[in-house]
């Protein structure tokens, strides 16, 4: 009786392929989990961005510009250049929480809130997040005493560090700052000022043009728009970073469109071509896991007319 069956050299031959098979197939699983979850890293991050920029632009809207209350804690050139991350405190028509045990009742509470941005290092963690205060204020005079149980309202020549003296203290910040960017470790803006019969619109680091009768903020007068621009790492890849000094310090400060003749001021554009460059993670001395996952937002908050 004839018996036919494969010869040692088929069998080899069939498992042969079925490994490159499974090795194929393998291969195209890995590749798409890594796109998802690449993809959802980004996602998250987006979404931050988006809900940050909204609450922001609600906060910067509800602004109040005038003369007679303080702007020194906003970014200026001159007198205030905030080396690194930048800082915002303004009052705002937006509500305030109060932190104390009393607060005030009916008319005494003020329509306006004290509201500050900064990017501060979390308590837990020790990463750096983008934190907000919004706090609640009454109508002066309200509570005189020393130590009173909630502040007021304060105009000029009080200004907003002899009210709030930790405002943006790293040591002991004030209680009533909450994370609203736990993926944010990198803030800047700079200001759009207002086209004039010989120039058009520019970027500034000075929220001023700096001539004649332009030489103070005077209530945003010559601001047409904030424009903010953050650097945000997924929790994923923050697990990969020890240390934000040269990563936060690879993504300049803004600078006048003057001097910066490359990019014109412009900081978002600035900075992708930093986090794009091919030696970025050599040059911050981190895994390319971790700083290609680094993404860049910017958004321009136009003002209303001042008050």
């Amino acid at each position: 009786m004839n018996r036919s069956g494969f010869t040692l050299i088929e069998l080899l031959t069939a498992i042969s392929v079925l490994t490159l098979m499974l090795l194929m197939v393998s291969q195209l699983v890995n590749s798409a989990a890594t796109v998802m979850s690449t993809s959802g890293r980004h996602l998250d991050a987006d979404t931050q961005a988006r809900l940050l920029f909204n609450r922001m632009a609600l906060d910067i809207s509800g602004m109040m510009k005038r003369t007679d209350i303080d702007y020194s804690c906003f970014k200026n050139a001159v007198s205030n250049p905030q080396v690194g991350n930048d800082q915002m405190a303004f009052y705002s028509e937006t509500h305030g929480y109060f932190s104390g045990a009393s607060q005030p009742a009916g008319t005494g509470k003020a329509d306006l809130s004290l509201v500050a941005y900064m990017v501060a290092n979390d308590t837990t963690s020790s990463t750096p997040v983008l934190q907000r205060l919004g706090k609640g204020l009454g109508w002066e005079p309200a509570d005189t005493s020393a130590t009173p149980a909630w502040n007021n309202v304060a105009y000029l020549p009080i200004t907003l560090s002899s009210r709030w003296p930790n405002l943006f203290s790293t040591t002991t910040p004030d209680a009533d700052y909450r994370t609203v960017g736990d993926l944010v470790f990198r803030m800047e803006y700079t200001y759009l000022l207002k086209p004039t019969t010989t120039q058009a619109a520019t970027l500034s680091i000075t929220p001023y043009y700096g001539t004649t009768g332009h030489t103070t903020i005077n209530g945003f007068k010559d601001v047409a728009a904030i424009v903010t621009t953050i650097a945000m790492l997924d929790n994923s890849s923050r697990k990969l970073v020890n240390d934000y000094t040269n990563l936060t310090s690879s993504l300049p400060d803004a600078k006048s469109p003057l001097t910066d003749t490359t990019y014109n001021g412009h900081v978002a554009s600035a900075w992708n071509a930093v986090v794009n460059s091919p030696t970025f993670s050599t040059t911050v001395n981190l895994p390319k896991t971790a700083v290609s996952s680094v993404r860049v937002y910017e958004r321009y908050f136009y003002l209303d007319s001042p008050q």
